[in-house]
């Protein structure tokens, strides 16, 4: 893997009303098979990765008419080129009778060309009137892109059956993504020790209906939804705080999602997300409705230590198409067929943090989690294709424990132990893992933070592991790793 990110960013006072801040960023990224799977022996040893981020672009533009009361405009435009090449790629065969009923689906492999270019724009604007009481936002944002894929699908000579036309896809396809939200926040301190959040956004939403799975489709789809989210914060005694929150949102496509003025926190839980399902889980699922609901306990143990108990429900159900062939005449047709994804996590946190004195840290926590996953191929027949409707189910159990010091010098360190066990049910299972890791960081912070230099091993103990992804998890290291890092910041 390797990657290459540049950015740099400005920012101007106009007038002592007016601020204007301009940011560019450009990456230049390639790879093999960087999905996360239970065996990486699942992934492909033959796929190869490109994207290139050429540039994406922001101007911000912040006006104060009077303390309580300010504007905010953000502008975007993104450029991004996605390419795939895999000569191992596999490609689902529907086979028909006489009839046109289902008789097989039969898994064909195909040498793969891919490229998808990605070219838009984003624009927001957003109003904030705060009192001492309240803040009220409101906000409207229009997002457009051209997606140009392209899509080409090779077999060798040789390769039996011979029931494709040469080649079997050659395809050139440029659908539309639009978006368009308004929106409304209202803040209210109801009393002392007790605080309402109140929202509501409506959104429509055009999507391309497959541009990522080929074959690929010119097709569109439109989606449209209002969500309502609220949220409570109360404090009954000085150092406690109860939260809990309840969000709907609509999910993204690409960078819809993540380009935003809009709040994408209610009572301190994220409201927000592109997929709440691991896309190296199922994939990319576009246009996903979201819930998502949460409560929390949040301690202050004395002046130096705190612990925080938390428990989270989210849940994504949504629709896309895969790519196929269909095999009711001579040669395989191009096909889509519909799949119903539903996933739901129920998690709960307990988070202990403790300053021993100005230079010393240490804490811990602990995370337990519930994911399961329901796909359903709503045309193919159970008796066809019993894993076409499959259901996973799974438990996750992850401890991290951590001390380190920060000394005023700029001299900081760190050591870490991470436990993770996962257990599986469902119709799919995998076999079950459990494993420790070992982490040790040092490095100096220079003045005003202009300079940061650092140095680390990972997985002390070089131990590689097996964790499915429908999970979302920090990356670990599969082998014993050095890892260094300089930062300048100007």
């Amino acid at each position: 893997m390797e990657n290459l990110s540049l950015w740099t960013s400005a920012k101007f006072n106009l007038t002592p009303q007016d601020e204007l801040m301009i940011q560019a960023v450009y990456s230049d990224y390639e790879s093999g098979d960087a999905a996360q799977y239970h065996s990486q022996a699942n992934g492909s040893t033959t796929q190869r990765v490109e994207e290139d981020q050429e540039p994406l672009l922001f101007l911000g533009y912040h006006r104060v008419w009077h303390p309580g009361s300010h504007t905010l405009f953000l502008a975007s435009y993104f450029d991004d080129t996605f390419r795939r090449r895999d000569p191992g790629s596999i490609v689902p065969v529907i086979d028909r009778n006489a009839s046109g009923a289902i008789t097989g689906v039969n898994p064909f492999t195909f040498d793969l060309n891919y490229q998808r270019k990605l070219q838009g724009f984003s624009a927001e604007l957003q109003q904030i009137f705060k009192t001492d009481q309240s803040t009220i936002i409101g906000g409207a944002r229009y997002q457009w892109a051209e997606v140009d894929t392209f899509a080409r699908l090779d077999r060798l000579g040789t390769a039996f059956p011979p029931v494709f036309s040469t080649p079997p896809a050659n395809q050139n396809v440029s659908p539309d993504l639009d978006r368009f939200s308004v929106y409304g926040y209202h803040y209210y301190q109801l009393t002392e020790k007790l605080m309402s959040y109140f929202g509501a956004s409506a959104e429509t939403q055009r999507y391309p209906e497959n541009t990522e799975i080929p074959p690929v489709s010119s097709n569109e789809k439109t989606k449209a939804q209002v969500s309502p989210k609220f949220g409570l914060r109360y404090r009954p005694l000085d150092q406690t705080t109860l939260r809990a929150a309840y969000s709907k949102s609509l999910g993204g496509v690409f960078f819809d999602q993540s380009i935003r003025l809009e709040p994408t926190q209610m009572a301190g839980f994220v409201n927000a997300y592109r997929s709440i399902l691991p896309e190296s889980a199922a994939g990319i699922l576009p246009g996903a409705e979201q819930d998502i609901a949460g409560m929390a306990w949040d301690q202050q143990l004395g002046p130096k230590t705190f612990l925080t108990l938390s428990g989270q429900w989210l849940h994504s159900d949504g629709a896309r198409s895969l790519g196929t062939f269909d095999f009711s005449s001579l040669p395989a047709n191009l096909a889509n067929t519909p799949q119903s994804l539903d996933y739901e996590e129920r998690s709960l946190l307990l988070s202990f943090n403790r300053l021993i004195d100005p230079w010393f840290f240490a804490g811990a926590n602990y995370r337990l989690s519930y994911a399961s996953l329901d796909t359903t191929l709503n045309r193919i027949p159970t008796t066809v294709l019993p894993t076409g409707n499959a259901q996973r189910d799974a438990t996750l159990n992850q401890i991290q424990m951590f001390a380190g010091i920060q000394h005023p010098s700029g001299f900081f360190a760190r050591a870490e132990g991470v436990y993770n066990r996962q257990s599986h049910e469902g119709t799919i299972r995998p076999a079950n893992e459990s494993l420790w890791q070992w982490n040790l960081w040092a490095g100096y912070r220079f003045w005003q933070r202009r300079a940061e230099m650092s140095a680390g091993i990972l997985n002390i103990s070089d131990q590689d592991y097996q964790l499915h992804p429908i999970h979302y998890y920090n990356e670990l290291p599969r082998e014993r790793t050095f890892t260094a890092r300089f930062r300048l910041s100007f």
